[in-house]
C-alpha cells in the first residue's frame, strides 16, 4: 500500500496526529521507543498496542481505534476498497438528520459533549444522540447516574446555542438474566437505549435468544446496536435470523454500524432486511468528534430499496 493511501486509510478512523504517524510508522516496520506504545516493531495489529495505558483517555483510545484499523490494513485490499469507498462517497448523504450513536467525555469518547453537538451543527444536523456506555465491571469508561445528569446539563446549554437537539440515550448491555444495566436513577430521564453485547455469553444459542427477547421487550429499547459485534456473517445465520425475527416482532430497529470493519457483514445483513418489515437506524458509533464523518458510508446503503427504512431523515425522533 502507498504511504498516502495507508496514511489516508488510518485517518478514516478520525484520529489525528501524532497517533496515525506512530500506526503508519508501526505498520511499515519502523523503530519508535515510546513505552507506552509497547515499543513494538513486529508486524502485526495485535502487537501495537496492549491496552494498557488507560490512564491517559485520548491516548488510550485513539491507539485501541489505530489497532482496529491496522488489521484491516493487514488485509490490503479491503483496506483499498474501504478507502475507494470513502473517497468516492465524499459527503454526508443530506438527508441524514442525526447520527443515533455517538460517545463523549462521560463514558469513553474523547471529546467532549460541547464539541460533538457543535460538530453535529457543523454537519448540518438536526439532532445527536449522546449514547454512552451504561456501568461495566469490565470497562473502563462507562456513564455513571451523575454523569448521565451532567451530561444532559451541558448538552441542554450547547443546544439552546446551536439548535441541534440532543437527545439523552444510552448503549445498554444485555446482561446474562436478560435484563439491562441502565441505572433505575435515570430510567425516567432516558429517551432512548440502543441493547447491545459486548460479550458472547457461554451458553446455548436458545438461551442467548431468550436474553435478547427480553431486553427487546425493555420499553426504552429502540435499536440493537452492532448487531455483528460478537457474530459472523453466514456462520451464525442460526442465530441472526431468530434475532431479526425477535427485532420485527418488537419493532426493535437494527443498527448499521459505520465503523469499516462492519463493511462486509453490513452488507450482508442489508440484504437480510430488505426481507423483513425492519426499520434502520444509521451510526457511527463515534468515540472521536472526527469520527462523525464515517456517516459518510450510509451512502453505501441508500439505494431506495432501504431508504424507506431509515430513521435518521426524522427531523425530529418520534420516541
Amino acid at each position: 500500500m502507498k504511504d498516502k493511501d495507508l496514511h489516508d486509510f488510518l485517518a478514516i478512523s478520525g484520529v489525528g496526529e501524532p497517533y496515525l504517524s506512530r500506526a503508519a510508522a508501526y505498520f511499515r516496520g519502523g523503530d519508535w521507543s515510546a513505552a507506552s506504545y509497547n515499543g513494538a516493531t513486529h508486524h502485526g495489529a495485535g502487537r501495537f498496542y496492549d491496552g494498557a495505558n488507560k490512564d491517559n483517555r485520548e491516548e488510550h483510545i485513539a491507539l485501541e481505534t489505530l489497532t482496529k484499523y491496522l488489521r484491516i490494513a493487514e488485509d490490503q485490499a479491503l483496506a483499498l476498497e474501504i478507502l475507494e469507498l470513502w473517497r468516492g462517497h465524499a459527503r454526508i448523504p443530506p438527508q441524514i438528520r442525526g447520527d443515533f450513536h455517538v460517545h463523549t467525555e462521560f463514558s469513553d469518547g474523547v471529546d467532549p459533549t460541547a464539541s460533538l453537538l457543535r460538530q453535529a451543527k457543523r454537519l448540518g444536523y438536526s439532532w445527536l444522540a449522546l449514547c454512552d456506555h451504561a456501568p461495566m465491571k469490565k470497562h473502563v469508561y462507562t456513564m455513571s447516574p451523575d454523569h448521565f445528569f451532567r451530561r444532559a446539563e451541558i448538552a441542554a446549554r450547547i443546544s439552546a446555542l446551536t439548535g441541534v437537539r440532543a437527545y439523552q440515550a444510552i448503549e445498554a448491555d444485555i446482561l446474562q438474566d436478560g435484563s439491562l444495566n441502565i441505572p433505575p436513577e435515570i430510567r425516567g430521564d432516558l429517551d432512548f437505549a440502543l441493547a447491545s453485547f459486548h460479550y458472547r455469553y457461554p451458553m446455548s444459542e436458545t438461551k442467548l435468544l431468550g436474553l435478547i427477547e427480553s431486553a427487546f421487550a425493555d420499553d426504552k429499547v429502540i435499536g440493537f446496536a452492532h448487531p455483528f459485534f460478537n457474530l459472523r456473517p453466514r456462520q451464525d445465520d442460526n442465530l441472526l435470523a431468530p434475532i431479526l425475527d425477535l427485532a420485527e416482532r418488537y419493532r426493535i430497529a437494527i443498527e448499521i454500524n459505520l465503523a469499516p470493519y462492519f463493511l462486509r457483514q453490513n452488507l450482508y445483513l442489508v440484504q437480510l432486511i430488505q426481507q423483513r418489515d425492519l426499520k434502520v437506524i444509521f451510526s457511527t458509533d463515534a468515540h472521536l468528534a472526527g469520527a462523525l464523518a464515517l456517516m459518510r458510508f450510509a451512502d453505501i446503503f441508500l439505494d431506495g430499496q432501504l431508504d424507506t427504512r431509515v430513521l435518521n431523515f426524522q427531523d425530529r425522533l418520534a420516541l
